[in-house]
């Protein structure tokens, strides 16, 4: 089994499984969620320290695939937001990608104006 991730093929598919699954571990805001999240991802560590090859591919892979499932869980996640109500999918993401602190905020202001 470890010969498949000894060459560079093995250590990207591990490195973009290992990424989803953390990625969709993040929606979960659960303290069992982020032990989970930690626990994967010493194991993973572990596996990939212990095999010089699998680091050079694993990581990147790893952390373009957890950024990527993020974001996607992210647009899905918000689509009953009144912020983005009537955005697609796609404007969704590009939103989330380039004005994410400005959702914040005024989904902080639009939550406070609600208040008063």
């Amino acid at each position: 089994m470890m010969e498949v991730f000894a060459i560079g093929i093995g250590g990207a598919l591990l490195g973009c499984g290992v990424g989803v699954g953390l990625g969709l571990l993040m929606d979960l805001r659960s303290a069992r969620a982020w032990i989970g999240l930690i626990l994967v991802l010493s194991a993973f560590v572990l596996v990939v320290t212990s095999s010089s090859s699998l680091l050079f591919w694993c990581v990147p892979v790893l952390a373009v695939a957890f950024g990527i499932t993020v974001t996607l869980v992210e647009a899905h996640t918000r689509r009953g937001d009144p912020l983005l109500a009537g955005e697609s999918f796609a404007r969704r993401v590009a939103l989330i990608l380039f004005h994410a602190k400005e959702l914040k905020a005024a989904a902080k202001i639009e939550r406070e104006y609600q208040l008063h």
